[in-house]
């Protein structure tokens, strides 16, 4: 037979194996939301943070400017991506389709290809197998399904990194350096891990330098491609001087995870497997092994700061984003693609007298198995729906959005408030677990920050000139009560300390100062009457 009959099957096998990547990955993420209310995404990730700047746009038709989060404190620039909540706002505006059902009924087609980029650069740094194995591994660790199927869109970013690798590893020319400068333009204005992108290029650049590779060109094609992106961004991040704001103004919440915590968050089969074959592909030689190992160690860091942190007594500096930008676990779905890499070498060369075909089913078949009781401990079904609100609070938050006007301001537990905040496109009290550091204006916006817990104090106390001095202090207009919000609610309080949140339910009831507008059995809504 020819050449060219092989080439032809062996890329007909190649399309067949991703388009059923493409598959898989579909209907894992989808599947279990069809089993429950399209209104309803799984809250981690702060998808309906998105959702709500993407109302915001569709019923102004301009930027949430300045950022909705924020409003109750003072003027924030908006420094969050914008293309991402426009994105939804387009795809909401093309189906009809309201923005949570877009976010769990659209978005899974596009998170779905999430692998399938990573592909390609295996296949050219190493081979088609290589490339087969690793990619099944992405695609199957669990955390990896479920970051990616929270409608975050930070799923560029991955569509990015292995696209913008296979960019600078090759031959530099000027056409390149213009394409990869708008691709990474793209990302930066779809989501901030664009910096994770910059990084990993320049661990590449040192990678190649520690091993006496001319790098002149390699320089030359990432600061051409940088500058691009960030002189395509600029009528976004320089009128306000975002980086100002990422680097000393902005930080995030923080979720200190144990080692246990971390197997069990990424996939305990999967993580295993990755540090067993991160130390095999340290101990023996392969392509582009330098850029690997520091790619891995800058993952390594990213996912385990907070635990190095907490070791050295330093938990102050978790609120600088320079040091820890994001919770740990955040990062998986970027470890997962060099964990990937290093474990299907690792299964690959201990093949020894196997054939091609022999070792393919083994390795499918125990990653079948470890998939198929890794995911169901991992129970991803939960996680997918899990919303922490219910159909029946999202239908308040539809009447909150008809019956009140753009000065009310509603108070709930941290994921209602988002999601009534999402439905309305503002008009809610957020922001209090992303505190601000260095600001000249409300002190109860200051890391660690006060918000949360004068929450827990409105919600708790008997002290009604308490309640509401708390009340004007952020501009609060209504309350939202409901039993699951006492029993599941999450505040993110010190106060608090875990889920559900205390209501006093005497002093809501007192006419004199509370007027309940809104009832559906036990989810309540009250307006304040002020003197």
């Amino acid at each position: 037979m020819s050449l060219s009959y092989f080439m032809e099957r062996e890329r007909k096998f190649e399309i067949a194996f991703l388009i059923c990547i493409y598959l898989l990955g579909f209907i894992i993420r989808i599947y279990p939301k069809l089993l429950v209310s399209p209104h309803l995404p799984s809250f981690l990730g702060d998808v309906w943070y998105r959702i709500c700047m993407a109302q915001y746009i569709l019923d102004h038709g301009s930027l949430p400017i300045p950022d909705i989060r924020y409003l109750a404190y003072g003027n924030v620039p908006l420094w969050y991506p914008p293309l991402s909540p426009v994105f939804l706002a387009f795809l909401s505006k093309i189906t009809t389709l309201d923005l949570a059902t877009v976010c769990t009924r659209v978005i899974p087609f596009f998170e779905a290809f999430t692998p399938i980029p990573f592909y390609f650069l295996i296949k050219k740094w190493y081979n088609d197998q290589i490339a087969r194995i690793s990619t099944l591994i992405l695609a199957l660790t669990p955390s990896f399904i479920y970051l990616t199927g929270i409608a975050d869109l930070q799923i560029f970013t991955l569509w990015i990194i292995p696209v913008a690798l296979l960019l600078i590893s090759g031959q530099y020319t000027l056409k390149k350096a213009i394409i990869l400068g708008v691709i990474l333009g793209i990302n930066f204005l779809f989501h901030l891990s664009y910096f994770v992108t910059l990084i990993t290029l320049l661990l590449y650049i040192v990678a190649e330098k520690i091993e006496k590779k001319p790098i002149k060109e390699k320089i030359k094609f990432f600061l051409i491609s940088t500058g691009i992106s960030l002189g395509i961004t600029a009528w976004w991040w320089v009128p306000d001087n975002l980086f100002k704001w990422w680097i000393f103004h902005i930080s995030t919440s923080t979720l200190l995870q144990d080692i246990t915590g971390h197997l069990e968050f990424y996939g305990a089969p999967f993580m295993i497997l990755g540090f067993i074959g991160f130390v095999y592909f340290c101990t023996k030689k392969f392509n582009h092994k330098i850029f690997i190992i520091i790619w891995c160690f800058f993952l390594f860091y990213e996912v385990f700061s907070e635990n190095i942190l907490d070791i050295l007594n330093r938990a102050d500096l978790m609120w600088l984003t320079v040091v820890r930008p994001l919770e740990g676990y955040r990062f998986y779905i970027f470890l997962a693609m060099p964990f990937s890499l290093v474990s299907a070498l690792f299964l690959d060369n201990i093949r020894k007298d196997l054939d091609r075909e022999v070792l393919g089913i083994l390795i499918i078949s125990a990653m079948t198995i470890i998939s198929l009781t890794g995911l169901s401990s991992y129970n991803i079904e939960w996680k997918l729906t899990n919303a922490g609100v219910n159909e029946r609070e999202y239908d308040a938050a539809l009447w909150f959005r008809e019956n009140t006007d753009d000065s009310a301001r509603i108070v709930a537990d941290y994921y209602t408030a988002q999601m009534f905040s999402g439905v309305c496109g503002g008009k809610a009290l957020l922001g209090g677990l992303f505190p601000l550091r260095d600001i000249n204006f409300n002190p109860y916006i200051k890391a660690p920050g006060q918000v949360q817990n004068d929450i827990y104090d409105f919600y708790s106390t008997d002290d009604i000139d308490l309640t509401f001095e708390i009340a004007e202090r952020y501009g609060i207009t209504h309350v939202f009560i409901s039993t699951n919000m006492e029993t599941s609610g999450w505040l993110g309080a010190y106060k608090a300390g875990g889920f559900g949140v205390p209501v006093n339910h005497r002093k809501f009831d007192n006419e004199e100062y509370f007027e309940l507008v809104y009832r559906d059995d036990d989810i309540k809504i009250y307006k304040i009457l002020r003197s």
